[in-house]
């Protein structure tokens, strides 16, 4: 008789953070649906004043374990006692269960499954593996020179020696992993899947999200997403302003955004938007794709770095799979050169040059054109097909026995 296959699955946002909802679940369903996994423990960082969130809605195979953040004040401190006490549960864990194999979302997730692997000698992989660091650097929040650079940077290196197999977001990554010394076997990529099904254009979901919110027969720019770090504000302020004067005074902004309204819609007043032409609110996961479904065109305003290529923006998926649209920002993914390849799908601007406005034109004409939306949604969605995920666990579980 077969041994159960057992997995622990660490996830470094809350179990209802929407990245969980968008980037963790679907992977968490595949391997105890489709990919065999008999039983699959799912931990989750919550940082809400030490509340335990607990999870809803998980597979019976799923068991949901909890890990709650210190909140002593100091971020470096934190960490690390996070990562001395979190390892510490899940080693017993994983020794008490029989865990198989250990899986990682992010590098962050990838520096406590490998502690953990250190402990126990059970194989660990990252999905989601990007060079947070750099990120970080490049945005402006850390320096190269501080501790929170050096700390992590040396963990990611550490990860890029130890970890079974890295599956990155974007292949450009996966190329310079590569390019560094790393086996190819040792890498896979697979962008965050997004269900083509869940996200599919609704027109019925349209006609009452736009009654809900007044927004009549008004063309609507929507983005989906948070402001600072890795995402420009101020600049992604003026962008979307920019948009609106293109499509007309009747034209309405949607901001679904987890940062603090207030500060969102003085940011547009400072980029000369009128309260009444902008909607903002937070909102479930679930919710996301009845509010794409009312939008015309969607923005992603990143920060264009050196690192910004080996993103995978899971929103400009799941707006494609609606049939939206994208201005995004240029240098931004793989995705960037899907719409250099593709126009249909949308265009690239730069939000610290000429900003949006000289690609306008071209979206306007996108979005003039008959079964524009189906076009979109079914030219995009290889991308994002859950299929690669697929191939990326095969791969992981050749390499750690079945």
């Amino acid at each position: 008789m077969m041994e159960p296959r057992v997995i622990l699955y660490i996830d470094f946002w809350g179990v209802h953070d929407p990245l969980t909802a968008a980037t963790v679940l679907p992977g968490v369903r595949l391997l105890v649906g489709e990919m065999g996994v008999d039983r699959l423990m799912l931990a989750t960082v919550e940082r809400g004043d030490g509340k335990v969130f607990e999870a809803d809605a998980l597979p019976p195979a799923v068991e949901h374990v909890p890990l709650v953040a210190s909140r002593l004040g100091f971020r470096p401190v934190d960490r690390a006692l996070d990562q001395l006490r979190m390892a510490a549960r899940l080693v017993q864990l994983v020794r008490r269960r029989g865990v198989h194999a250990i899986l990682a979302r992010t590098s962050a997730a990838g520096a406590l499954a490998m502690r953990v692997s250190r402990a126990t000698g059970v194989p660990f992989a990252v999905e989601s593996f990007e060079p947070h660091a750099e990120y970080m650097v490049d945005c402006g929040e850390w320096r190269r020179s501080g501790p929170m650079f050096l700390a992590f940077d040396r963990l990611e290196r550490a990860q890029r020696e130890r970890a079974t197999l890295l599956i990155t977001v974007s292949r450009g990554y996966r190329d310079e992993l590569e390019a560094m010394g790393i086996p190819p076997e040792r890498l896979a990529v697979a962008p965050c899947p997004v269900d083509p099904r869940s996200f599919a254009f609704d027109p019925a979901a349209r006609r009452a999200m736009r009654e809900r919110h007044g927004l009549g027969d008004a063309p609507v720019v929507i983005y989906v997403g948070k402001f600072g770090g890795l995402y420009h504000d101020d600049l992604a302020y003026r962008a979307f302003a920019e948009a609106l004067i293109v499509l007309g005074d009747a034209a309405r902004l949607v901001i679904l955004t987890p940062n603090d309204a207030p500060v969102v819609r003085a940011g547009m007043a400072t980029a000369g938007v009128a309260s009444e032409r902008v909607t903002i609110a937070r909102v479930p996961h679930a919710e996301v794709p009845a509010y794409l479904s009312a939008a015309d065109l969607a923005m992603a305003p990143y920060r264009s770095t050196r690192s910004s290529a080996y993103l995978s923006p899971v929103k400009v998926g799941e707006y494609w799979a609606s049939g939206l649209p994208v201005a995004l920002t240029q240098g931004v993914g793989d995705e960037d050169g899907l719409i250099e390849h593709d126009p249909s799908l949308g265009a690239l601007f730069d939000p610290e040059g000429a900003g949006v406005r000289p690609v306008m034109d071209h979206i306007r004409a996108i979005m003039s054109r008959p079964g524009h939306r189906m076009r979109i949604a079914r030219t995009a969605a290889p991308f994002r097909s859950i299929a690669h995920t697929r191939e990326a666990y095969v791969r992981l579980f050749d390499r750690v026995g079945r």
